[in-house]
């Protein structure tokens, strides 16, 4: 390595003055210190490893290390297309600018909260790779997450559930069958697609009707309680199975999420027309519905596996047309209202003022 780097300097011909000498000397200094820095940088494919064994060592589940490896391999391979540096190593804090504008998609409701992601996935790396001595700065250090405001969700309705549990009935092969087991246990025990795609058969408690969750958010394993006609529902899936996992696909394999989402997609599509739903809508239909039969926050705090109540508060908000009786009912103690009712008496008032 210091062979090439020395190789590599080529000495001036005619003897220079000395100001050229001291040029061309600084300019020889840094040439070998970036030549030796760019042969003892590692790869990236190596500092991507390191990551990761750290996410994992601090506790981060699966589901969030492939979210960072993804988001980290997008941008290292932006740089090295769009801007033709080395490695995501070299990247300056323009450079991470520049990639985080590329992402902005106009007319796109969720990609407020999809670039803070990708900001926090960034700081993180950056800050890992900062301190492990692999960058000499941190190019994400002012790199700021956005102010947002939620976009404001809903759960279905009991009409749209209807019409989705009819086209899942009516349609035709294993897979559609595999479907509706999946969505029935999305709806019905609010569990989250990456916690239900998890479940193995051994989970799966029929008899006493419940579903030990193993892999919920935060690494923390949850019991589900699994109602008699769903129970029935997972039965007939199975099949007579025993062992692996709960769903799977046309090969015999564990069911991706993402190919789980584009299946939900599908459904949503047929039965409800071009809604946009994902499969947390079914999380979402689940706490709404159990909030207005128990009017228990902390139950549905229980039954959702939160460990703060706060995260409970964003399931249990009023619909329009609760807000709408509420004020209708309100407006029966207005003046008007009072008057026409007969509880102002004018006659009375005047002899009571005489």
């Amino acid at each position: 390595m210091i062979q090439t780097v020395v190789a590599s300097i080529t000495f001036p011909s005619s003897l220079p003055s000395w100001h050229s000498w001291y040029s061309w000397y600084t300019f020889m200094i840094d040439t070998c210190r970036s030549s030796l820095t760019l042969s003892m940088s590692p790869s990236i494919d190596d500092v991507m490893s390191a990551y990761q064994g750290h996410l994992l060592a601090c506790g981060r589940s699966h589901r969030t290390i492939e979210l960072h490896s993804r988001y980290i391999r997008l941008c290292h391979t932006w740089i090295v297309c769009q801007l033709y540096q080395r490695s995501l190593l070299f990247a300056q804090q323009e450079d991470i600018a520049a990639f985080v504008v590329s992402r902005t998609v106009p007319g796109r409701a969720n990609c407020a909260s999809t670039l803070n992601v990708i900001r926090s996935v960034l700081r993180s790396f950056f800050a890992y790779v900062h301190r492990r001595g692999w960058m000499e700065q941190n190019p994400t250090q002012h790199l700021e997450r956005a102010r947002h405001t939620p976009i404001p969700r809903r759960g279905l309705t009991e009409r749209e559930v209807e019409r989705l549990r009819s086209s899942l009935a009516t349609a035709h092969g294993e897979t559609a069958r595999r479907d509706e087991a999946l969505i029935e246990l999305l709806l019905r025990t609010g569990i989250r697609i990456g916690s239900a795609l998890a479940l193995d058969v051994s989970d799966l408690d029929l008899e006493s009707g419940e579903i030990v969750v193993r892999q919920a958010k935060g690494n923390r394993a949850q019991r589900v309680c699994l109602p008699p006609t769903l129970a029935g529902l997972l039965r007939m899936h199975l099949r007579g199975r025993s062992r692996g996992a709960l769903f799977e696909g046309a090969s015999g394999r564990r069911l991706g999420v993402r190919h789980a989402q584009r299946r939900i997609r599908h459904w949503f599509t047929v039965a409800l027309g071009a809604q946009a739903a994902t499969a947390h809508t079914f999380r979402r239909t689940f706490a709404t519905q159990l909030y207005r039969a128990t009017r228990d926050v902390l139950l549905v705090k229980e039954a959702l596996g939160h460990a703060q109540v706060q995260s409970t508060l964003a399931y249990t908000s009023a619909t329009r047309e609760e807000v709408y009786a509420a004020v209708r009912r309100l407006d029966l103690f207005s003046p008007r209202s009072r008057r026409s009712a007969g509880r102002f008496d004018t006659r009375a008032t005047a002899v009571h003022r005489r």
